[in-house]
């Protein structure tokens, strides 16, 4: 798995340092574009601090390679490709809640397109 994510790393953000001994490998940041490699990933899952990533320049952090997709953009292509890599125990889940549709207006709330002789009424109508 350890050379799976490495490569697809590699591939998305110019090849990056081997991982050290921690498990954190080096790639060029895709946020500042500093001429050094900055952007630290681990790539350990042995480790606590698995996928997650940090760059020393510009401080762009997270908690997960796919929050790294995320922010640069990328297609969904790659966050698949990703979760097939990493299997379900780190993959990338979404929710589905259903969308409240039912929408209610204050009591004190009146339409404007409903006609009125009120003072406010004709107040609102001069304003707009």
């Amino acid at each position: 798995m350890l050379l799976k994510l490495k490569k697809f790393l590699d591939d998305l953000y110019k090849p990056g340092d081997k991982p050290d001994s921690k498990g954190n490998a080096s790639y060029y940041c895709p946020f500042c574009n500093h001429h050094k490699k900055k952007l630290v990933i681990n790539l350990d899952p042995k480790n606590t601090n698995f996928q997650k990533y940090h760059c020393w320049v510009c401080n762009a952090k997270g908690g997960s390679i796919f929050s790294l997709l995320k922010r640069t953009n990328k297609n969904t292509f790659y966050f698949t490709e990703l979760k097939n890599i990493l299997g379900k125990k780190y993959g990338y889940t979404t929710t589905n809640k259903p969308i409240q549709t039912h929408l209610e207006l204050p009591k004190d709330i009146h339409p404007l397109h409903i006609s009125d002789n009120s003072p406010e009424y004709k107040a609102a109508r001069v304003y707009l």
